[in-house]
This record gives C-alpha cells, sequence and structure tokens, in this order.
C-alpha cells in the first residue's frame, strides 16, 4: 500500500472509516473513542474486515440513493445499506458502538489510522 495505493485507498477507506451511526438507531449508545493501546489486534482486524465490506455496501447503494425518483424511496435505500452495514460490522464479531469507537479512534490517532489502512490492504 505504498503511495500509490494509499493515494487510491484514501477516499475508500474515509468512507471505510465513517461512523456506521448514520442511522438514529445506531446513535442511541455512543461509547467514548477507545484509546489505540487498549484496541486488540483481533478488533483491529475485525474493523478492517468490516470496514472493506461497509465501503462495498456503500459503493453499491450510493448512486441508487442519488439516482432515487423520491426522497422517500432514497430514505427506504439509505435504510436498507444501514442495515447491510450493521451486519457486516456485527458479522465481524463488533457491535456498531465498537466499530464507531474504533473509528474516533484512528481520526484521532495517525498511527492507528495507519495500522488500520495497512490491514486493510493486506485484505484486499
Amino acid at each position: 500500500m505504498k503511495t500509490r495505493i494509499l493515494t487510491a485507498l484514501v477516499p475508500a477507506l474515509m468512507l471505510a472509516l465513517a461512523p456506521v451511526a448514520a442511522a438514529p438507531v445506531m446513535a442511541q449508545s455512543a461509547q467514548p473513542p477507545a484509546s489505540a493501546a487498549s484496541i486488540p489486534e483481533a478488533k483491529i482486524d475485525s474493523y478492517a474486515e468490516a470496514a472493506l465490506e461497509i465501503n462495498q455496501i456503500r459503493t453499491k447503494y450510493e448512486p441508487q440513493i442519488r439516482e432515487a425518483e423520491t426522497p422517500e424511496k432514497a430514505a427506504d435505500t439509505h435504510r436498507v445499506a444501514n442495515q447491510e452495514m450493521i451486519q457486516a460490522v456485527e458479522q465481524k464479531g463488533l457491535s456498531v458502538e465498537e466499530y464507531n469507537s474504533i473509528t474516533a479512534a484512528a481520526e484521532a490517532d495517525p498511527d492507528l489510522s495507519q495500522r488500520i489502512v495497512a490491514m486493510i490492504n493486506e485484505k484486499r
């Protein structure tokens, strides 16, 4: 994931690192950001796998949301996408709160962010 891959990955990673809490249901019990030192490597690995799946889900649904004929159809598609994102996170052994906490920690800690990027690149 050197310079060329990093350049191509940054926009996708920013989407993947965005909190899954886009749906109001998910914002109910937000945890404070975890410190990078307190996050086990296995959780970071699960996070990287979930982030890749979330990026695929976003790639799939963003055009449908943008091109929806009505705001209601866009909202329905957005709900479906959010539900798939929640399932992707949970299937990787994380709660939505843990995922969002790791996202916040990665945004605050460039070293953690780089570790996640490296892990995502290994999985691609």
